[in-house]
């Protein structure tokens, strides 16, 4: 049921609607939805869409790993759960959690040691520090992933000043950019 069984009333709703959106958040938290004997641990999609008639909608407010999306676009998938683009919408104006992102949560979790705050280090409050501060970027630039890996890049680039510069660490790789890439040419259609 979770901390309070949100879930499981977001769910019993869901089996009457039509339309479910998640407004925020991002895949630091996770839903377990339990059909018959399958279990589905969701951790970005709506938990709505085990019910087959129900449209999904990953709202403005949500910061989406794109790898961590397309991962479980697969494995709903092959569970028999339908997709497709006609169930489930990505709104253009949610964030993008970039790799550097990831890697500056941990770092700062690293640096404040008895201090810390206990992230995922998913990277969901560095993501959305570059929502407000207006640098992040968007879910909708995936619909260009030839420019999307380009501005994946520069990110990562901006994030590498801060690692070496403030925390100390090595740089992160850029070969994380053909996965950034890929999974743009996987989501694009939504």
């Amino acid at each position: 049921m979770g901390d309070e069984g949100k879930g499981r009333v977001a769910d019993w709703l869901a089996r009457e609607s039509d339309v479910m959106a998640r407004y925020g958040g991002g895949d630091n938290a996770g839903h377990t939805v339990q059909v018959g004997e399958k279990n589905f641990k969701l951790h970005l999609v709506p938990s709505g869409v085990v019910h087959p008639n129900l449209i999904c909608i990953m709202g403005t407010g949500m910061v989406i790993n794109p790898l961590r999306l397309v991962g479980e676009l697969d494995m709903l998938a092959g569970e028999g759960v339908d997709v497709s683009p006609d169930r489930i919408h990505l709104s253009p104006r949610a964030h993008i959690i970039t790799p550097g992102h990831m890697e500056l949560d941990g770092a700062e979790e690293r640096m404040l040691e008895d201090e810390s705050i206990g992230t995922t280090r998913r990277g969901i409050g560095p993501a959305y520090s570059d929502k407000a501060a207006r640098i992040g970027l968007l879910t909708g630039e995936m619909a260009d992933p030839d420019q999307f890996a380009a501005k994946v890049r520069l990110a990562i680039g901006r994030a590498n000043q801060l690692l070496k510069l403030r925390y100390r660490l090595d740089p992160i790789h850029e070969d994380v950019v053909d996965q950034y890439h890929a999974a743009a040419v996987r989501l694009k259609p939504y």
